[in-house]
């Protein structure tokens, strides 16, 4: 019950209208690990954490960007869902810019620290989830999400392969 539960309040997984909705949720749950964060632990921030899906089982978490709170998120709730679509690897930093401005991820407006890139003189303020509780998360890793729709038909990957080009719309607009 609790990927069933837990995955259909994931708006990625809500909309999905396929026979194999069920079995899918299951085999995408049956991925995810369990990730323990104690009060105060940076959970996901801007330039790591950010290939996975994260659903909140328990406890709180917060997003900030410096010392103002943008949201709090609760049992139930989920983020970095666009991140098991988006395909950065490869793109000039401005596309990867670009691309990431549309989607749903909270970071989406601040530029991504790459690994050996000179960043800004100024450091920027980037977005961060930080456990304000103890929390525990269930998380999915993007190649093990990759790795479950390639076991299904054409009609979950040409879901997935929808949302991710809308996304991709979202962001070129």
């Amino acid at each position: 019950a609790l990927h069933h539960g837990l995955l259909s309040t994931v708006p990625l997984f809500m909309r999905i209208d396929s026979f194999f909705r069920e079995d899918l949720q299951l085999d995408l749950w049956e991925k995810m690990k369990p990730q323990v964060y104690s009060p105060f632990t940076a959970v996901a921030a801007d330039g790591f954490g950010q290939n996975r899906l994260y659903v909140i089982c328990s406890g709180t978490i917060i997003l900030q960007r410096g010392k103002l709170v943008l949201a709090t998120l609760h049992t139930g709730d989920s983020f970095d869902e666009d991140w098991l679509l988006l395909d950065v690897q490869g793109l000039r930093e401005d596309e990867e810019d670009e691309l990431l401005e549309g989607a749903q991820v909270p970071a989406a407006k601040t530029k991504r620290k790459r690994p050996g890139s000179v960043t800004d003189p100024v450091d920027r303020e980037h977005n961060r989830y930080v456990a304000v509780s103890d929390v525990l998360c269930m998380c999915l890793d993007k190649t093990d999400f990759e790795a479950v729709v390639a076991t299904y038909d054409d009609s979950v990957a040409s879901y997935f392969d929808f949302e991710r080009q809308r996304r991709r719309g979202a962001a070129a607009n």
